[in-house]
């Protein structure tokens, strides 16, 4: 996919989407994929592109998580580039609020992580996007800005449960083809896959996590740990 058809898709799914997109999902620790997944990259060359896909697309289906039919429109995008900052400031170019994609549009701790993400200078930086979305997978309409809790049901057992989960509905990668000249794919693309599939963040990783690729080039692919976590995600 081109760079700018990269941009503009994403700017689509963050304009479109409604819900709460954040780097850290401290408020969504229940967020996973509920929906099929679509991964596409770009910047590499085929082969090595379609590798990534196929690794990624295997830890998904490992843990239980759908694959979307052939030729599905990606909701799992990774860019790799040799300007990585200069991808991510053309995402933002493209929200004239990106505030607002947060779900908490005006204040500074949505804005905060948006500013972190553009202007990040880690070898690889991600955003995601979720929705809220019912047990059938459906978006679900709630102002995440007006502070609207999810809808509950009463089962047959007079028990609460609720019918609405978050999940995600896009995530994008941006991955600094300097800073990971050298890395085995097969490493980066589990790092991929951990970064992409949960809601984890680098400072939650264990220290024989993936996640630590880059302070251990040693790292071959997803640790125990991970897996185990994955699995919890997944349950």
């Amino acid at each position: 996919m081109a760079s700018w058809l990269l941009v503009a898709a994403l700017a689509a799914a963050l304009g479109a989407s409604g819900g709460a997109a954040q780097k850290s999902l401290a408020a969504a620790e229940g967020a996973r994929w509920r929906t099929p997944l679509c991964v596409g990259v770009s910047g590499l060359a085929a082969a090595n592109a379609q590798y990534v896909v196929d690794r990624i697309s295997q830890r998904a289906a490992q843990f239980g998580v759908r694959a979307g039919r052939p030729g599905c429109t990606a909701n799992l995008l990774i860019v790799f580039s040799a300007d990585p900052s200069g991808q991510a400031r053309a995402i933002a170019r493209e929200r004239s609020d990106p505030a607002s994609v947060t779900g908490v549009s005006g204040q500074t701790a949505g804005l905060s992580a948006f500013n972190e993400f553009v202007t990040s200078t880690a070898p690889v930086r991600w955003w995601r996007v979720v929705q809220p979305l019912s047990d059938r997978g459906e978006v679900v309409s709630r102002n995440t800005r007006l502070g609207e809790a999810p809808r509950v049901n009463v089962d047959e057992r007079g028990r609460l449960r609720p019918t609405v989960r978050d999940g995600f509905s896009h995530v994008i990668v941006i991955v600094d083809l300097a800073q990971v000249n050298g890395v085995r794919l097969e490493a980066l693309s589990d790092y991929l896959a951990l970064v992409a599939l949960t809601p984890i963040e680098d400072a939650e990783a264990g220290q024989a996590s993936i996640l630590g690729l880059f302070r251990r080039p040693e790292a071959e692919r997803l640790s125990p740990s991970d897996e185990e976590y994955l699995r919890r995600t997944y349950r």
